[in-house]
């Protein structure tokens, strides 16, 4: 239906900013149908139309490469022929090919290239034909107005590649993109997952092409990332060792694996690199292979009650927890237990020129070397500083040192209780 309305103050929408005018115009009442084409560009503008002519735009939604024709349908029956003039409008990145003089009735542009226009859902603009009626005096100027959007040419393949490295006990993700068409296709959104489980993590990228690094300090075994546009667009990428298995590293020297990464305590391995490890059950031997098929001259593992510590030589085997660099606070604690007990023995002799066995509890205050195999029967020995062993450290018990523990000839240890080998510096094991 169409009204006509005398002189009547309008707001038009205008990519030079908002115009009030004084407008003859001629309002369109439309109806509510939708455009399905317009839906992910946003909502239409409401009709502006002056009765002095009629201005369209046709291909509303070019892309790179194609046309747009603008139209002018002049009313002179309303603004007298010889007074009613126009000028086209310049249309954001794209140049004229046909027409477009003054008071011509068609202009025809080709999109040259430039962004998209506004983002998805909020794309739509406002071009407006600006004419004068000169025959009106000051009251001759009028607008006519028609809506288009550049849209975005998301045909391209886009790429996404996912890397990883340990640094330390740090695993480096980094991530690359390029030919994502943003931020005219929308902006990327890249969510990680571990394990099949998504992290809550969330990266939201308006650009192209990018690079970004995530940095955990934690030893990982695989890790997927999705990237995804608004449109569709999807791309994954990562690694994966098979996922984390339930077997944690105590203690790991001089080794990589198979993947080229260093262990390091409190690492959980990775499902694929165990082999025919048996993880719920083990013994030493086991640990032994493990040991072999991981490149590692000393490893110790724990499925969260059963500590092993081997070495790959066969010279090394301990039962019960294993570990270097004990907290100063812990070890003291521990010495404050073990002089409580019954018959302390005080080993004030050092060096020992001959092997040393212990039955029950001892403790050297200051450094102790044993020239030969050190044994311990059933208790616990505590040393003051470093404990140097030519030979082997075996038996039934726990030894303690705020320094380090070197045997030359190996450990062959079993314990009674938690702690087997305990060193406030590091284990020195061959």
């Amino acid at each position: 239906m169409l009204r006509k309305l005398a002189s009547t103050k309008i707001r038009l929408p205008s990519r030079r900013g908002r115009l009030l005018v004084m407008l003859p115009v001629l309002l369109l009442l439309a109806g509510a149908s939708s455009i399905a084409e317009a839906d992910s560009v946003g909502p239409l503008p409401p009709p502006a139309q002056s009765y002095c002519a009629t201005f369209s735009i046709s291909n509303h939604f070019p892309k790179v490469h194609q046309k747009v024709v603008m139209t002018v349908t002049p009313h002179f029956d309303l603004c007298g022929a010889a007074y009613n003039t126009w000028t086209f409008p310049v249309l954001p990145d794209a140049k004229r090919i046909h027409g477009c003089q003054d008071d011509g009735l068609s202009c025809t542009y080709l999109v040259t290239g430039g962004a998209a226009t506004g983002t998805p859902g909020h794309r739509i603009e406002s071009e407006c034909l600006n004419g004068t009626d000169s025959g009106r005096g000051d009251y001759g100027n009028w607008v006519s107005c028609d809506y288009y959007a550049f849209l975005p040419d998301c045909s391209s393949t886009p790429f996404f590649k996912v890397d990883h490295q340990r640094v330390g006990r740090f695993t480096i993700v980094t991530l690359k993109g390029k030919g994502w068409d943003a931020p005219g296709c929308g902006a990327v959104t890249i969510t990680p997952s571990i394990d099949g489980q998504a992290t809550g993590d969330r990266w939201v990228i308006n650009a192209s092409s990018f690079s970004r690094r995530i940095i955990k300090e934690v030893r990982l075994c695989g890790i997927q990332l999705r990237a995804q546009q608004p449109n569709g667009r999807a791309r994954t990428g990562g690694f994966t060792l098979g996922g984390w298995a339930p077997v944690k590293v105590v203690l790991a020297h001089s080794g990589v694996t198979s993947s080229g990464e260093h262990l390091y305590s409190g690492d959980l391995l990775c499902k694929r690199e165990l082999g025919g490890f048996p993880a719920d059950h083990y013994t030493a031997a086991d640990v032994h292979s493990l040991a072999t098929h991981l490149g590692q001259q000393l490893l110790e593992v724990d499925n969260g009650g059963h500590p092993i510590l081997v070495d790959a030589a066969g010279m090394v085997t301990v039962n019960g927890m294993s570990y270097e660099g004990a907290n100063p606070a812990d070890l003291s604690a521990r010495y404050d237990s073990i002089v409580q007990r019954p018959g302390l023995q005080h080993l004030n002799g050092s060096p020992y020129s001959s092997a040393v066995v212990v039955e029950g509890s001892a403790v050297a205050n200051g450094p102790l070397t044993v020239q030969g195999d050190f044994v311990i029967n059933g208790g616990y020995l505590f040393v003051s500083g470093d404990l140097n062993v030519s030979g082997t450290i075996s038996g039934l018990g726990a030894v303690f040192a705020t320094g380090n523990i070197t045997a030359s000839g190996g450990a062959r240890l079993n314990t009674d209780s938690k702690y087997a080998l305990v060193a406030g510096g590091s284990l020195n094991l061959p």
